[in-house]
C-alpha cells in the first residue's frame, strides 16, 4: 500500500520532484519551507516509498549514480507517462497575424509594465480552441480494468516554467484553474502570476495541481520539434516550436514567420482535432 505522502505527491502530477524536494527541506529544516507547505506536510509523519534506481549497462570505469529527488520523479514520471496510450501530431503554421497582433498589444501596453508574449496567446488560443474541441480535454484512464475516459469539467491549464534552483534547473507546471471561465486580461494576469510565483519559489501547493492540458514552450531554447510527454489525468499536450523563416524562403520576399507545434493527445477519446483559423493572406493555418 502507498504511503499516503507518496499519494499526495502523485496529485502534483509533472511537480512531483518539485514537491518531494520541498519535503526533504521540511524533513532537514521545517521552517526552510513556505507556511503553505509546512501545513501539507504536517500530516505526514514518515517518508514515502523509497525511490527505485533504474538499470543501465555501465563500463567498469563508469561512475554511477543514483538519482535523487526532483530528477528521480521526473524519470518516475517520464516512465509512467509510457502507459498513457497517444497519438503524436506535429505541423508547421504560419504565425504571421499572430505575431502582429502581439505586436500591437504591446505598442498599446507601452508604459505600463506589460507585455505579451507568444506564448500568452499560444495559451489563450489553446483554451478558447477546446470549446470547439472539447475532445482534447478529455484523459485516458482505466475502468474496471478497461479502458476509459475522463471528461473534465473545467480547463485546468498547465503552462511549464522553466526555473532556476540551487543545484541546477527544474521543470515547474503551475496550473491555470478554470482558464474556461477567464476574460483575456484576467487569464493574462493568472498566467504572469503563477510564472513569477513559481520561479521565485513561492508557488502554493494548490497550485500545481489538476492540470487537464498543457502547454510547454521549447522554441524560446531555439527547439524546432519535439515530442512532450503526457502526463496521466491530462487530455493533451501542446509543444511550441521555435519561430522562424521556413527554408528556402528568403526573409524579403516572404515575410511569414511559421511556428512548429507538436501537439500530443491521448487516444481512445474520439476523434482528434486541431484547432485552426485562416491566417492572414489564405497561406496557412494559425493556431
Amino acid at each position: 500500500m502507498k504511503h499516503k505522502l507518496e499519494s499526495y505527491l502523485e496529485t502534483l502530477g509533472a511537480n512531483e520532484g518539485y514537491g518531494e524536494e520541498l519535503w526533504r527541506l521540511y524533513r532537514a529544516n521545517a521552517q526552510s519551507v513556505p507556511v503553505e507547505w509546512r501545513e501539507i506536510f504536517g500530516g505526514f509523519d514518515a517518508p514515502g516509498a523509497p525511490i527505485q534506481n533504474g538499470v543501465g549497462t555501465a563500463a567498469d570505469s563508469d561512475t554511477i549514480t543514483p538519482l535523487r529527488g526532483g530528477a528521480a520523479r521526473l524519470a518516475a514520471n517520464m516512465e509512467s507517462s509510457l502507459a498513457v496510450p497517444t497519438a503524436t501530431s506535429q505541423r508547421t503554421i504560419a504565425v504571421t497575424r499572430l505575431e502582429a497582433y502581439r505586436r500591437h498589444l504591446n505598442q498599446q501596453l507601452a508604459g505600463q509594465n506589460r507585455k505579451f508574449s507568444i506564448t500568452h496567446l499560444l495559451a489563450w488560443a489553446l483554451v478558447r480552441a477546446l470549446e470547439e474541441f472539447p475532445a482534447l480535454n478529455r484523459a485516458y484512464t482505466v475502468v474496471d480494468g478497461g479502458p476509459g475516459q475522463i471528461e473534465h469539467a473545467h480547463v485546468n491549464l498547465g503552462l511549464a516554467v522553466d526555473v532556476e534552483r540551487a543545484g541546477g534547473r527544474a521543470l515547474l507546471v503551475p496550473v491555470v484553474q478554470h482558464a474556461e471561465e477567464l476574460n483575456f486580461p484576467d487569464f493574462a494576469a493568472a498566467c504572469a502570476r503563477l510564472i513569477r510565483a513559481a520561479q521565485t519559489g513561492k508557488i502554493l501547493p494548490q497550485e500545481l495541481m489538476g492540470a487537464t492540458i498543457s502547454l510547454t514552450n521549447p522554441g524560446t531554447i531555439g527547439t524546432r520539434a519535439s515530442v512532450p510527454r503526457l502526463m496521466a489525468g491530462q487530455g493533451a499536450i501542446l509543444a511550441a516550436g521555435a519561430v522562424a523563416y521556413p527554408a528556402g524562403r528568403r526573409q524579403n520576399l516572404h515575410p511569414d514567420v511559421y511556428l512548429r507545434s507538436p501537439y500530443r493527445a491521448g487516444s481512445g477519446i474520439g476523434r482528434v482535432s486541431g484547432p485552426r483559423g485562416r491566417a492572414a493572406g489564405g497561406r496557412g493555418w494559425i493556431l
